[in-house]
């Protein structure tokens, strides 16, 4: 019968020992996410395992932001044949 207890002993701290590792991995997997280096990790995540898609602006406070930035304010230039469209178009009097 002492026996039977010692492997239910061994069981419970093996249990313990299991149950302790899982916290310390999962409290260093959260600390880890907020740390500096989540954005590069995001950033160079391949896209076949869910990482980001390749057609997404480029992240605030970047050099390639700011350009992306002139890109949206810089006037468009209209087409032509849609610039002479409007001039087909009689004008009421």
């Amino acid at each position: 019968m002492i026996a039977g207890m010692q492997d239910c002993s061994k069981r419970s701290q093996l249990l313990r020992a299991i149950s302790k590792l899982l916290l310390i991995v999962a409290c260093v997997a959260s600390v880890a996410a907020c740390a500096r280096t989540g954005n590069f990790v995001a950033d160079h995540w391949p896209r076949w395992a869910s990482g980001e898609p390749e057609d997404i602006p480029p992240r605030p406070g970047t050099p390639e932001y700011e350009e992306f930035r002139k890109q949206l304010v810089a006037p468009k230039p209209i087409p032509s044949d849609e610039r002479n469209a409007g001039n087909d178009q009689a004008v009421p009097r």
